[in-house]
């Protein structure tokens, strides 16, 4: 009775698990293979210039070996941005170009519109450290803009990217 139960708490956990991350991606086949595409998120401004936040998603093929990151920079001034870095909590840094895609002014804010390709292997490590990776925007005018996540976003941002990672294992051809 006692492995009854434990198996029926397993299977509910599981499924749980699943439904509350079913919102925040969605996998689909596409002509290259299974492709992976998780929501945009949001990361909190932690230092250098002047910005509001950062939402950025992930679009995964599995048959590349690389995933984009198509982002937006909010800032309260005109960036020229040409590069972004991923800052490990072990002291890595891995720079990559980005493609521009706009810049737009709203009111008194910058949106700034661009999309990067970084290693799937890079993409599968940042999510497997306690502490949240860093993100690096970079610019031409070497005003370099930091976002990070707080340690209870992270929290539940790395148990959903976990999962989602799994699947793009499980998946693959």
């Amino acid at each position: 009775m006692k492995r009854v139960l434990f198996l029926v708490f397993m299977c509910s956990t599981l499924c749980a698990s699943s439904q509350t991350y079913s919102n925040s991606f969605f996998m689909n086949v596409h002509g290259e293979g299974k492709l992976f595409f998780v929501k945009e998120m949001k990361m909190a401004h932690a230092g250098g210039a002047k910005a509001r936040k950062l939402r950025y998603d992930y679009t995964h093929i599995d048959a590349r070996d690389n995933a984009s990151i198509t982002a937006t920079c909010y800032t309260k001034g005109m960036t020229n941005i040409d590069s972004l870095f991923v800052l490990l909590p072990d002291g890595r840094k891995f720079g990559y170009p980005i493609e521009k895609i706009y810049n737009e002014k709203k009111r008194f804010t910058w949106k700034n519109r661009f999309r990067a390709y970084i290693d799937s292997s890079l993409w599968f490590e940042m999510y497997k450290f306690e502490e949240p990776f860093t993100i690096v925007v970079g610019s031409k005018n070497n005003d370099d803009i930091l976002f990070k996540d707080s340690q209870s976003t992270w929290k539940r941002r790395q148990k959903k990217m976990l999962f989602i990672q799994s699947l793009v294992e499980i998946n693959k051809q």
